[in-house]
């Protein structure tokens, strides 16, 4: 075990530290190891199957999978199922993606549902298996087999992968996933705090439009790691169903702060004319997201990011 003093040089205070991780991570390794765990998957073409359809149904044709998966902007609900077996010392399996809008969770033991949870993004939090900004389920305690067949339904992105827990190791999970989750909003905050006390001085817009783009940069971070959901906005999740506003507020602030911090009107007339009808686009991806056109308002924005 590494014991960090006062008088140990630097370099070994980053070798222990480096130490403690990988031993985290050859744990969880090693857990994966202990199970035989099989992932496959179907993709619902029809849009109409539901779980009983799938155990009665012996024709379901399952493509082979593995524990990390990316679907992309898929119209058609996604089923997949993870077979589990010698899985004594796992309690727990996280989804590692916070913005999936619907999941449909079923746990299966000699051809019976014993569990089931209908959970996602733009559901309440107290929809959710495990308290948790992350999509977390509890195992079957002690189960020799099991299947798990998961359903994902979204209009945006379906990526991710699964993780396997003992409940030891979940804690830390937990709690190293919300520690390197604070860092990134300390550094936001401190720029807002900054920026917000030099406004107050100089009263220049380009410190305004910093300061609510880096406001708008944390409130799309509070959604991808799920905080926000769960904790900021989660009185209101019909908030969830509009990612592009996440999206293309800080874009749309990011054009704003670029056209009054270089001077464009200016130094660069054209180039800040280029930029004005990039935020007219930015603007109509809004609309498209009003709209209830979530798909394409979100493949817009990423596209008006990559411009």
């Amino acid at each position: 075990m590494c014991s960090i003093r006062t008088k140990t040089p630097p370099l070994n205070a980053i070798r222990c530290r480096m130490r403690f991780f990988l031993s985290l991570l050859i744990i969880q390794i090693s857990l994966n190891l202990q199970a035989e765990v099989n992932y496959s998957y179907h993709i619902d073409d029809s849009k109409n199957l539901d779980i009983e359809s799938i155990l009665k149904d012996d024709n379901i044709k399952l493509k082979r999978g593995s524990n990390s998966f990316h679907y992309g902007y898929i119209e058609n609900p996604v089923w997949i199922k993870i077979s589990i077996k010698n899985s004594a010392d796992i309690g727990k399996i996280v989804l590692n993606n916070t913005t999936i809008e619907e999941i449909d969770f079923f746990v299966i033991r000699d051809a019976q549902i014993k569990k089931k949870f209908n959970t996602g993004i733009v559901f309440r939090k107290e929809s959710r298996d495990i308290p948790s900004p992350r999509f977390a389920f509890n195992l079957p305690s002690n189960p020799e087999e099991c299947d798990i067949w998961i359903r994902l339904n979204s209009n945006e992105s379906i990526f991710g992968s699964f993780t396997l827990f003992n409940d030891k190791e979940f804690l830390e999970y937990s709690f190293l996933n919300t520690l390197f989750s604070i860092l990134p909003f300390g550094i936001c905050i401190s720029l807002v705090l900054f920026y917000g006390i030099i406004f107050l001085r100089l009263k220049e817009r380009v410190y305004f439009f910093y300061i609510f783009y880096a406001f708008t940069v944390i409130l799309l971070m509070l959604r991808i790691n799920g905080i926000g959901p769960y904790y900021v906005w989660f009185f209101i999740p019909a908030l969830n169903k509009f990612p592009a506003f996440f999206e293309t507020f800080p874009l749309l602030l990011a054009t704003l702060f670029s056209i009054e911090f270089l001077r464009l009107k200016t130094y660069l007339p054209k180039v800040r004319q280029i930029l004005i009808y990039l935020i007219y686009a930015t603007c109509f991806v809004m609309i498209l997201a009003l709209l209830g056109l979530s798909r394409l308002s979100l493949i817009s924005s990423q596209f008006l990011g990559i411009l």
